[in-house]
């Protein structure tokens, strides 16, 4: 009779139809392990692009990253940022513009590593050979067919730390960004987890460049968050977005962004006069500095035209 008992009352909890199956099982959040930021710097040169991977120590494995121009005189840009595809680090690219840079520049990269954390993944997305001009894109992305994006998902219930964004063609004339939103953002929120990338191409550039998107997610963290900001200024000869975790919580990737927000100078577009030259993570992983600079040619450029925003991934951690 009490098995008989029991097995009704298992039989009552499942509704009518329903497989159990088709739910995943509810994963306890934890804490990241052994985060910590590994830096690299390139030699200096004048080269006219330059690569560099800030690699994970062995054991542990890439969360996010970040990197930095040192240098460059407002002609040289960041084309790259997006973790290596078998976890090992976090690579950069910086290229001069199309007139070129005399002076030696450097370039640095930021790798946040931790032991693997459950249900690790990293995934791309590639653009479309051509996008439609009339597609929509959020926070005044241009218009028109200079333009390109994808758009990466995180699998149902998993946390979005970090990702990044590639041109695999005309580096060197473009202008990059990568923003994403992910669920556990804000207590009741469900919605998948993305990251879009982006990138505007100087002057036109190729007629179809491929925009790789790079996303690394991961099962439910503890007290993981998101913060975002973005620069209102009113500077016209540099902007920076800093944006923090919340207090106690440290970093595990970071996204940026570069945006027009009104009309530019004389006709002018205001991408073609960008300049993305960081995304920057301090040692204690508790905050980002963005930063972006109007193009040598363009030190006029209405300071009310553009901004630079982007967010921070947080979670507890633990050594």
């Amino acid at each position: 009779m009490a098995v008989l008992a029991l097995a009704a009352g298992c039989q009552g909890g499942q509704k009518s139809g329903e497989d159990p199956r088709s739910t995943p099982p509810v994963k306890t959040p934890l804490p990241v392990q052994g985060l910590e930021r590994i830096k690299a710097v390139s030699d200096r040169s004048s080269g006219a692009s330059q690569e560099m991977v800030a690699r994970c120590p062995a054991g542990k494995k890439v969360l996010g990253g970040g990197g930095q121009v040192i240098g460059g005189g407002r002609e040289v840009r960041m084309s790259g940022l997006r973790p290596q595809p078998d976890g090992s680090g976090y690579w950069v690219r910086a290229d001069e513009d199309g007139d070129g840079y005399a002076k030696a520049w450097s370039l640095e990269a930021y790798a946040m590593c931790a032991r693997e954390p459950a249900g690790l993944e990293y995934l791309t997305a590639k653009s479309q050979d051509s996008v439609h001009p009339n597609e929509e894109l959020p926070l005044g992305m241009l218009i028109g067919d200079r333009r390109r994006g994808a758009i990466v998902t995180c699998p149902a219930g998993k946390n979005l730390t970090g990702g990044g964004v590639e041109v695999l063609e005309a580096s060197g004339n473009a202008v990059v960004s990568f923003t994403g939103g992910t669920n556990g953002e804000t207590e009741g929120e469900d919605e998948p987890a993305e990251l879009t990338a982006r990138a505007f191409l100087k002057g036109g550039g190729t007629a179809n460049p491929q925009i790789v998107g790079h996303a690394v997610c991961v099962d439910p963290l503890e007290k993981y968050h998101r913060m975002s900001n973005r620069d209102l200024s009113f500077e016209v000869e540099k902007k920076e977005s800093k944006v923090s975790c919340v207090e106690g919580m440290r970093m595990l990737g970071l996204s940026v962004y570069v945006v027009q927000t009104g009309e530019p100078v004389a006709g002018e577009n205001i991408f073609d006069a960008l300049t993305l030259i960081g995304a920057v993570p301090n040692e204690k992983l508790e905050k980002a500095v963005l930063a972006a600079v109007p193009h040598a040619e363009f030190k006029e450029h209405n300071d009310s035209t553009w901004l630079i925003g982007g967010s921070v991934y947080c979670a507890k951690t633990v050594p």
